[in-house]
Protein backbone atom coordinates (compact mmCIF):
# COMPACT_ATOMS: atom_id res chain seq x y z
CA UNK A 1 0.00 0.00 0.00
CA UNK A 2 0.93 3.53 -0.43
CA UNK A 3 0.56 6.91 2.18
CA UNK A 4 0.63 9.94 1.16
CA UNK A 5 -0.24 11.47 4.73
CA UNK A 6 -1.25 10.20 7.50
CA UNK A 7 -4.73 10.70 7.27
CA UNK A 8 -5.23 8.47 3.63
CA UNK A 9 -3.68 5.43 2.48
CA UNK A 10 -4.08 4.15 -1.46
CA UNK A 11 -4.19 0.86 -2.17
CA UNK A 12 -3.58 -1.35 -5.75
CA UNK A 13 -6.16 -2.94 -7.40
CA UNK A 14 -4.38 -6.08 -6.81
CA UNK A 15 -5.42 -6.23 -3.28
CA UNK A 16 -9.12 -7.00 -4.37
CA UNK A 17 -7.97 -10.22 -4.83
CA UNK A 18 -7.04 -11.07 -1.57
CA UNK A 19 -8.91 -12.91 0.91
CA UNK A 20 -11.98 -11.01 2.42
CA UNK A 21 -10.28 -10.90 6.16
CA UNK A 22 -7.17 -8.96 4.34
CA UNK A 23 -9.75 -6.81 2.39
CA UNK A 24 -11.52 -5.71 5.75
CA UNK A 25 -8.57 -5.19 7.56
CA UNK A 26 -6.64 -3.30 4.68
CA UNK A 27 -9.67 -1.73 3.98
CA UNK A 28 -10.48 0.13 7.39
CA UNK A 29 -7.30 0.95 7.12
CA UNK A 30 -7.43 3.18 4.08
CA UNK A 31 -10.10 5.11 4.90
CA UNK A 32 -9.94 5.63 8.74
CA UNK A 33 -6.68 5.66 10.77
CA UNK A 34 -6.87 7.66 13.57
CA UNK A 35 -5.99 7.03 17.57
CA UNK A 36 -9.15 5.42 19.72
CA UNK A 37 -10.96 7.60 21.78
CA UNK A 38 -10.47 7.89 25.56
CA UNK A 39 -13.44 6.57 27.06
CA UNK A 40 -15.13 8.26 29.97
CA UNK A 41 -14.97 6.64 33.29
CA UNK A 42 -18.29 5.12 34.46
CA UNK A 43 -19.42 3.44 37.50
CA UNK A 44 -18.29 -0.26 38.37
CA UNK A 45 -21.66 -1.66 38.31
CA UNK A 46 -22.47 -0.48 34.64
CA UNK A 47 -19.04 -1.64 33.84
CA UNK A 48 -19.71 -4.79 35.50
CA UNK A 49 -22.88 -5.12 33.31
CA UNK A 50 -21.11 -4.67 30.30
CA UNK A 51 -18.23 -6.64 30.48
CA UNK A 52 -20.62 -9.39 31.37
CA UNK A 53 -22.83 -8.92 28.29
CA UNK A 54 -19.62 -8.05 25.80
CA UNK A 55 -18.36 -12.21 27.29
CA UNK A 56 -22.25 -13.28 26.24
CA UNK A 57 -22.17 -11.35 22.96
CA UNK A 58 -18.11 -13.01 22.35
CA UNK A 59 -19.43 -16.20 21.43
CA UNK A 60 -21.09 -15.28 18.28
CA UNK A 61 -18.12 -13.23 17.55
CA UNK A 62 -15.39 -13.31 14.43
CA UNK A 63 -12.35 -13.72 17.08
CA UNK A 64 -9.15 -11.65 15.27
CA UNK A 65 -5.46 -12.33 17.04
CA UNK A 66 -3.33 -9.19 17.22
CA UNK A 67 0.23 -10.44 17.16
CA UNK A 68 2.06 -6.94 18.46
CA UNK A 69 5.38 -5.08 19.50
CA UNK A 70 3.97 -2.12 20.21
CA UNK A 71 6.82 -0.41 18.79
CA UNK A 72 5.18 2.66 17.25
CA UNK A 73 2.53 5.27 17.65
CA UNK A 74 1.83 5.14 13.38
CA UNK A 75 0.88 0.99 13.89
CA UNK A 76 -0.95 2.19 17.26
CA UNK A 77 -3.41 4.55 15.23
CA UNK A 78 -3.99 2.01 12.34
CA UNK A 79 -4.69 -1.10 15.41
CA UNK A 80 -7.10 1.75 16.82
CA UNK A 81 -8.84 1.50 13.48
CA UNK A 82 -8.94 -1.67 13.38
CA UNK A 83 -10.50 -2.39 16.60
CA UNK A 84 -13.01 0.52 16.25
CA UNK A 85 -14.13 -1.44 12.85
CA UNK A 86 -14.29 -4.61 14.72
CA UNK A 87 -17.06 -2.85 16.74
CA UNK A 88 -19.08 -2.67 13.86
CA UNK A 89 -18.21 -5.99 12.39
CA UNK A 90 -18.62 -7.87 15.36
CA UNK A 91 -15.28 -9.11 15.55
CA UNK A 92 -14.04 -10.27 18.73
CA UNK A 93 -10.24 -8.41 19.24
CA UNK A 94 -7.72 -10.63 21.10
CA UNK A 95 -4.02 -9.27 21.28
CA UNK A 96 -0.85 -10.64 21.95
CA UNK A 97 2.50 -8.62 22.64
CA UNK A 98 5.60 -10.88 20.87
CA UNK A 99 9.30 -9.78 22.26
CA UNK A 100 12.46 -11.65 22.26
CA UNK A 101 11.40 -15.21 23.10
CA UNK A 102 9.54 -17.97 20.66
CA UNK A 103 5.66 -17.13 20.17
CA UNK A 104 3.02 -19.80 21.18
CA UNK A 105 1.31 -19.27 17.41
CA UNK A 106 0.22 -22.22 16.62
CA UNK A 107 -1.33 -22.99 20.41
CA UNK A 108 -3.17 -19.92 20.20
CA UNK A 109 -4.46 -20.44 16.92
CA UNK A 110 -6.01 -23.77 18.29
CA UNK A 111 -7.66 -22.12 21.31
CA UNK A 112 -8.94 -19.36 19.30
CA UNK A 113 -9.69 -20.79 16.00
CA UNK A 114 -9.73 -16.87 14.74
CA UNK A 115 -11.03 -16.11 10.74
CA UNK A 116 -7.64 -14.28 10.76
CA UNK A 117 -4.85 -12.61 11.99
CA UNK A 118 -2.79 -9.23 12.35
CA UNK A 119 1.34 -9.44 12.39
CA UNK A 120 2.73 -5.93 13.69
CA UNK A 121 6.09 -4.86 13.32
CA UNK A 122 8.69 -4.36 10.73
CA UNK A 123 9.47 -8.14 10.12
CA UNK A 124 11.97 -8.10 12.89
CA UNK A 125 9.54 -11.55 14.41
CA UNK A 126 9.31 -12.84 11.81
CA UNK A 127 12.95 -12.80 10.57
CA UNK A 128 14.18 -14.01 13.95
CA UNK A 129 11.48 -16.72 14.54
CA UNK A 130 9.59 -15.36 17.24
CA UNK A 131 6.52 -15.62 15.05
CA UNK A 132 6.18 -19.08 13.26
CA UNK A 133 4.80 -18.30 9.64
CA UNK A 134 4.09 -21.71 8.75
CA UNK A 135 1.23 -21.47 11.41
CA UNK A 136 -0.75 -19.25 9.30
CA UNK A 137 -1.18 -21.86 6.44
CA UNK A 138 -4.58 -21.99 6.88
CA UNK A 139 -5.83 -18.76 8.17
CA UNK A 140 -5.53 -15.46 6.43
CA UNK A 141 -2.94 -13.33 8.19
CA UNK A 142 -2.14 -9.02 7.06
CA UNK A 143 0.95 -8.11 8.12
CA UNK A 144 1.26 -4.40 9.28
CA UNK A 145 4.40 -2.60 8.80
CA UNK A 146 6.26 -5.58 7.78
CA UNK A 147 9.28 -5.47 5.83
CA UNK A 148 7.81 -7.29 2.25
CA UNK A 149 11.15 -9.47 2.37
CA UNK A 150 10.44 -11.08 5.53
CA UNK A 151 7.13 -12.30 4.90
CA UNK A 152 5.72 -15.10 2.72
CA UNK A 153 5.70 -15.19 -0.57
CA UNK A 154 2.56 -13.35 -1.88
CA UNK A 155 1.57 -12.11 1.59
CA UNK A 156 -0.78 -9.04 2.34
CA UNK A 157 1.53 -6.33 3.66
CA UNK A 158 0.55 -2.54 4.95
CA UNK A 159 3.16 -0.37 4.55
CA UNK A 160 4.34 3.54 3.87
CA UNK A 161 5.06 4.25 0.43
CA UNK A 162 8.76 5.59 0.69
CA UNK A 163 8.21 7.62 -2.75
CA UNK A 164 5.16 9.03 -1.60
CA UNK A 165 6.56 10.32 1.85
CA UNK A 166 10.20 11.35 0.24
CA UNK A 167 8.49 13.49 -2.76
CA UNK A 168 6.07 15.56 -0.02
CA UNK A 169 8.94 16.32 1.95
CA UNK A 170 11.37 17.04 -1.39
CA UNK A 171 8.16 19.60 -2.29
CA UNK A 172 8.61 21.28 1.21
CA UNK A 173 12.13 21.53 1.50
CA UNK A 174 12.59 22.92 -2.19
CA UNK A 175 9.30 25.35 -2.01
CA UNK A 176 10.68 27.26 1.49
CA UNK A 177 13.65 28.07 -0.66
CA UNK A 178 16.35 25.59 0.34
CA UNK A 179 19.39 25.05 -1.81
CA UNK A 180 21.36 22.04 0.29
CA UNK A 181 20.27 19.15 1.18
CA UNK A 182 20.78 16.27 3.07
CA UNK A 183 19.62 13.04 4.53
CA UNK A 184 19.86 11.03 7.92
CA UNK A 185 19.11 7.00 7.78
CA UNK A 186 18.40 4.05 9.76
CA UNK A 187 21.35 1.51 9.65
CA UNK A 188 20.29 -1.55 8.18
CA UNK A 189 16.76 -0.67 7.94
CA UNK A 190 15.06 -1.18 4.79
CA UNK A 191 12.28 1.17 4.87
CA UNK A 192 15.06 3.45 5.73
CA UNK A 193 17.11 2.93 2.85
CA UNK A 194 13.89 3.30 0.11
CA UNK A 195 13.04 6.69 1.68
CA UNK A 196 16.73 7.67 1.19
CA UNK A 197 16.49 6.49 -2.63
CA UNK A 198 13.10 8.08 -3.33
CA UNK A 199 14.17 11.19 -1.48
CA UNK A 200 17.53 10.76 -3.83
CA UNK A 201 15.99 10.43 -6.80
CA UNK A 202 12.96 13.15 -5.93
CA UNK A 203 16.06 16.22 -5.35
CA UNK A 204 18.07 14.61 -8.76
CA UNK A 205 14.73 15.64 -10.67
CA UNK A 206 14.98 19.09 -9.68
CA UNK A 207 19.07 19.37 -10.19
CA UNK A 208 20.25 18.83 -5.89
CA UNK A 209 22.60 16.91 -4.91
CA UNK A 210 22.27 15.15 -1.78
CA UNK A 211 24.52 14.40 1.11
CA UNK A 212 23.56 11.03 2.93
CA UNK A 213 24.81 9.59 6.94
CA UNK A 214 22.97 6.24 8.11
CA UNK A 215 23.19 6.31 12.07
CA UNK A 216 22.22 2.82 14.27
CA UNK A 217 18.41 3.74 15.71
CA UNK A 218 18.71 1.86 18.60
CA UNK A 219 21.71 0.19 19.63
CA UNK A 220 22.98 1.89 22.58
CA UNK A 221 26.54 0.27 22.08
CA UNK A 222 27.36 2.69 19.59
CA UNK A 223 24.92 5.61 20.01
CA UNK A 224 27.42 7.77 21.30
CA UNK A 225 30.18 7.53 18.83
CA UNK A 226 26.95 7.94 16.32
CA UNK A 227 26.18 11.40 17.40
CA UNK A 228 29.68 12.16 17.63
CA UNK A 229 30.28 11.64 13.99
CA UNK A 230 26.85 12.94 13.14
CA UNK A 231 27.74 16.23 14.77
CA UNK A 232 30.91 16.28 13.10
CA UNK A 233 28.81 15.85 9.94
CA UNK A 234 26.07 18.61 10.38
CA UNK A 235 28.51 20.98 11.37
CA UNK A 236 30.52 20.34 7.81
CA UNK A 237 27.00 20.61 5.61
CA UNK A 238 26.89 23.84 3.73
CA UNK A 239 24.24 26.00 5.26
CA UNK A 240 21.02 26.57 5.01
CA UNK A 241 20.30 22.77 4.56
CA UNK A 242 17.25 20.78 4.30
CA UNK A 243 17.59 17.75 6.24
CA UNK A 244 15.04 14.86 5.83
CA UNK A 245 15.07 12.35 8.88
CA UNK A 246 13.98 8.82 7.56
CA UNK A 247 11.81 8.19 11.19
Amino acid sequence: LRIASSKRIDAPIALIASKSFAVSVVMRILYHVRPAKKSKSRKNKNAYCEISYLMVQSFDMDTILVFSTSIGRAHTDMLAGVREFAKDADWNIQTFVYDSEPFPVRNLLDFWKPEGCIVEGCGNGVAAGIIDQKAFRHTPVVYMGSEPTMTPRGAVCVVHDAASVANATAWELISIGMKHFAFIGANGKGWSDRRKDAFTKAMKLNGHPVAAMDVHPISASVYDKDATRLRKWLLELPKPCGIMAAD
